[in-house]
């Protein structure tokens, strides 16, 4: 019997020990997870400072933008760890995205914008435009066709409600989203459009009453992203 019970309390404290163990593992995993993740977009802001630089001493002012251009992209995609971001700063995201997008594309396709400079001193959920436009440029306006394709993105702050509201519309060329499918991107996050996730965080932060909406139109395809004016 104390023989059974000495090796009991070995497992036990082995047992302990262990989780212990795997406890201190976890936390040093997270700590070198959390000094990776301020190392590499420093060097990957220095290097592309150090290409833009190169590119002015060269007189090449093409790639110099796309350099800063991808260093923006990065700088408002990371924003710091934050997942709040200012409309100011999100609407530069998108901009630095598209502008490197035509850059790839060649040209192939407009971007047009209608922005009220109101929504950029308000508040949103991080990275809720591009996911929707990189959709809206895979699935719409690569299969435009006959004509040039384009984006146009629209935002307006409604106040007229009790409580004031940004609405941003999306609208790409190409072949109108199917009913069914739209209903799914929304609610499937393995359906690959990102639709879902940006639905979902945005009502996680914001309540019920906010979120994604997508549909067909004459033309293209329309989303529509409704936030509260929060500054």
């Amino acid at each position: 019997e104390m023989l059974k019970n000495n090796a009991q309390m070995s497992q036990r404290i082995f047992d302990t020990q262990q989780r212990l163990y795997e406890t201190e593992l976890v936390k040093t995993e997270s700590e070198i997870y959390a000094l990776r993740s301020q190392i590499n977009p420093h060097f990957l802001y220095n290097c592309m400072d150090t290409i833009n630089w190169r590119a002015i001493m060269n007189g090449d002012e093409k790639t110099s933008a796309f350099a800063t251009n991808l260093s923006d992209f990065y700088r408002t995609c990371l924003n710091k760890g934050n997942p709040k971001i200012r409309m100011k700063d999100e609407f530069k995201n998108i901009r630095a995205y598209l502008r490197l997008q035509e850059d790839l594309h060649d040209n192939s396709f407009d971007v047009f914008y209608d922005v009220d400079e109101r929504v950029y001193d308000y508040e949103s959920v991080n990275l809720i435009l591009q996911p929707v436009v990189e959709n809206a440029l895979e699935h719409g306006v690569e299969r435009t066709t006959d004509t040039k394709g384009y984006i146009r993105i629209r935002a307006a702050l409604e106040d007229e409600d009790v409580e004031p509201r940004i609405v941003i519309e999306i609208f790409n060329t190409g072949p109108p989203i199917d009913p069914r499918v739209a209903e799914e991107a929304l609610t499937d996050p393995g359906r690959g459009y990102g639709l879902a996730n940006v639905h979902s965080r945005i009502q996680l932060y914001f309540g019920k009453a906010y979120g994604v909406h997508i549909a067909p139109a004459e033309g293209g395809t329309l989303c529509r992203i409704v936030i509260p004016a929060v500054r």
